[in-house]
């Protein structure tokens, strides 16, 4: 592949992408790793891709360190899922945390509070750019599953607020699905919001 055209995200979910594909062919969208399932539940297929991910960045560093994950470079495999499940799945992010993590420390292993410490650091990059209408539609988008192409939401997506898992079913139907980042659910904005919500829809 010699060159790569990106398209902004407004161009995908918008009326243009007939032209678009005329132009060039269908886009490709590429979705976050499912790290849960639509439930709620961790997505173990999604969360071992994550695994794979961080042991290819530590070969670089040392090859017998993935070999060590869980109990050299991770006091624990539970502290590893963690940082994976709440990176969304997407995989800028779990970078940050990870790095996040080893500043807390003066050597290995990232331990379950060094974790925690980068999650509440990467949690507050967030906050300050959601209005109360925002976490309304957060909330709403969590309820449902789906989300709407209007400009709010597109906004949220580009920020990563909302995340967008796609996947084929058993009949190679493509299905395609929303939620809230795992970051933002401890918010009291958003338990609140979602609190707010007619119990048909929460």
């Amino acid at each position: 592949c010699h060159v790569i055209y990106t398209v902004p995200i407004q161009m995908i979910y918008s009326p243009r992408v007939p032209q678009l594909e005329d132009n060039y062919g269908k886009p490709d969208v590429l979705p976050l790793v499912m790290v849960r399932s639509i439930s709620g539940k961790p997505n173990e297929a999604g969360l071992d891709k994550l695994k794979e991910l961080i042991c290819r960045r530590l070969m670089h560093i040392d090859p017998e360190l993935p070999n060590y994950l869980d109990t050299y470079v991770f006091d624990s495999a539970a502290t590893r899922q963690r940082l994976c499940f709440m990176s969304g799945g997407h995989m800028r992010v779990l970078m940050q945390l990870f790095q996040k993590a080893m500043d807390q420390i003066d050597e290995l292993p990232i331990t379950a509070e060094a974790a925690q410490i980068a999650i509440q650091e990467q949690r507050d990059t967030y906050r300050t750019g959601i209005s109360k209408e925002r976490w309304n539609l957060l909330a709403r988008v969590h309820a449902s599953k789906q989300m709407e192409n209007d400009e709010d939401s597109l906004l949220l997506l580009l920020n990563r607020c909302l995340t967008e898992y796609r996947y084929y079913d058993e009949e190679m139907f493509l299905k395609q699905w929303c939620d809230v980042h795992p970051l933002l659910e401890d918010f009291s904005q958003f338990q609140a919001a979602t609190s707010g919500l007619p119990k048909n829809e929460a």
